[in-house]
């Protein structure tokens, strides 16, 4: 099956699976738009006054509309009664290709992050932390595609 993006969530690099077959094809329209990667999680500023970046870089996929097995699909990720949890996805990066990345899913909260509707969830917006690149494997054939 071809997909429209390659956004990919999976427990480990070996088993990412494409969030449009997570949240069904009908909802690809739907799909994730994956913001830029942010490069630090906090901006400060110094004493001299000026800004610096701390942390780890973070993204956020947003979904228009998630219907309640769609979101139940993706929130498994994290498990029951946990508000995150390490994962690895495949998302865009700041040149706009696709990367893989370890970080920390975090599950959307209501009214901040989602609003409910009759059939699931309107405006959801998962958030990514502490996103760790993942170096591509080379072709296991030694070719150059």
């Amino acid at each position: 099956m071809t997909y429209l993006s390659e956004y990919k969530l999976g427990s480990s690099l070996d088993n990412m699976a494409y969030v449009e077959s997570l949240v069904g094809t009908g909802n690809a329209p739907n799909g994730p738009k994956g913001m830029a990667i942010v490069p630090w999680t906090l901006y400060r500023t110094a004493v001299s006054g000026r800004t610096y970046g701390d942390g780890y870089p973070t993204t956020e996929w947003n979904f228009s509309f998630l219907p309640y097995s769609a979101f139940a699909a993706l929130m498994e990720y994290i498990g029951d009664g946990n508000q995150s949890a390490p994962v690895y996805i495949r998302t865009r990066d700041d040149e706009g290709t696709y990367a893989n990345y370890h970080a920390i899913m975090h599950r959307p909260r209501p009214k901040q992050d989602m609003a409910c509707e009759m059939r699931g969830w309107r405006n959801v917006k998962i958030r990514f932390t502490h996103l760790v690149r993942q170096e591509e494997e080379e072709d296991k054939n030694g070719d150059e595609e």
